[in-house]
């Protein structure tokens, strides 16, 4: 929620699923968020499998943590 105070620091989370970072949705809201800069953190859960399909079925490459770097975010690993 926000704050009523606006020199109270506030940030966002969104929590999702690898299968979740496929969609069109994630890339926009991505691109949203590092476009007007929201203090905002992408967190997603990754368990190997988006639905019934595995991850090196849903991308190449070095997982979803290294789609940040496009978007002008950092991003960190954490396992």
């Amino acid at each position: 929620s926000s704050s009523d105070n606006p020199k109270e620091a506030a940030i966002a989370i969104a929590y999702f699923g690898e299968g979740a970072a496929s969609t069109i949705d994630f890339h926009s809201a991505c691109n949203f968020a590092s476009t007007i800069q929201t203090p905002m953190i992408f967190f997603c859960r990754n368990n190997g499998y988006a639905i019934s399909t595995p991850t090196n079925d849903q991308y190449a490459g070095d997982g979803i943590v290294s789609r940040a770097p496009g978007y002008g975010m950092a991003g960190i690993r954490v396992d």
